[in-house]
């Protein structure tokens, strides 16, 4: 394309990369927008739900960087309302930080959704939180950064639809119940109308269950690299998970009893290689992302 790469690069700071090329504007550029770039559109007939922006006050150059490109998605792209402070909006959008999370979720608190900005891709502890939070009912998504506006524009879409279904009133218990009990009874009437007719019908005839073949001599058998391990000391309760050796009365084969009810066949087992590892590679790498990259 006959442009340039300046590469600026700071130990400590990090690292720019400025990326120059010569291209032609259409005459038409006016009309042209990227799907990406559309206003958002509500679920509701009303305005959108405004954004809290939670830890993007550090003063380093990255994280002010980071909140203008996020605010000009947001408000110039999209038309959200962005407000200050982590109760105002309803939707949070937190950056490195799972405070607000852990506390809304200690709280019980499900009424607003939370998307999480880290650069720790699959960390456990921020993980484990995302779903603390999403398993007593509340929404949150954690979004890896480096990104664009395309996945953010498809979270902020799902924490749209999340707010408008927590503001849709819900039916009453006692209106639920009813409802239920109305349906029941109407099934339970159309069953037995339909079970008296079948029975003043003389010439129907009732289908019997064909016979059952006798059972196949594989009838237990497993994955040639199923592992069988069994805890020391055997299970809970005093009763042992030994294996124990016995015949199949109805076949030849030798099973091994598992437990109480189970059963395995003596020719799947001790067949798994474990591969043996050749090299071990030493990755040296201080920046988190580039080394999972690695």
């Amino acid at each position: 394309m006959g442009g340039k790469v300046d590469v600026w690069s700071e130990e400590g700071v990090g690292t720019e990369i400025k990326v120059t090329f010569s291209a032609d504007v259409p005459e038409d550029s006016a009309n042209i927008l990227s799907p990406d770039m559309e206003p958002f559109r509500s679920e509701e007939s009303g305005p959108l739900p405004a954004i809290s922006l939670v830890g993007f006050s550090e003063p380093d150059r990255g994280t002010e960087l980071l909140k203008t490109t996020t605010c000009n998605y947001l408000k110039t792209w999209w038309g959200f309302q962005i407000v200050d402070g982590g109760d105002g909006g309803d939707i949070v959008i937190v950056n490195e930080e799972t405070g607000p999370v852990v506390l809304a979720t200690k709280r019980l608190d499900i009424s607003r959704p939370f998307i999480i900005l880290s650069s720790a891709r699959g960390n456990p502890t921020i993980m484990s939180i995302a779903v603390d939070h999403e398993r007593i009912g509340g929404f949150c998504r954690i979004l890896y950064k480096p990104s664009g506006p395309s996945r953010l524009r498809a979270m902020l879409k799902l924490c749209v639809h999340a707010v408008v279904i927590a503001k849709t009133p819900r039916p009453s218990m006692n209106a639920t119940a009813m409802g239920l009990a109305e349906e029941s009874g109407r099934n339970l009437s159309h069953s037995n109308i339909f079970r008296r007719k079948s029975e003043e019908t003389p010439y129907r005839r009732r289908t019997s269950r064909p016979d059952m073949t006798s059972r196949s001599p594989t009838a237990s058998a497993a994955s040639p690299m199923f592992h069988l391990a069994f805890p020391p000391g055997g299970g809970g309760g005093g009763k042992s998970l030994e294996p124990v050796e016995c015949v199949d009365p109805d076949t030849s084969v030798p099973t091994i009893t598992v437990g109480t009810g189970g059963t395995l066949l003596k020719a799947s087992l001790g067949r798994s290689v474990i591969p043996e590892r050749r090299f071990r590679i030493l990755v040296v790498e201080d920046n988190s992302i580039l080394r999972n990259l690695l």
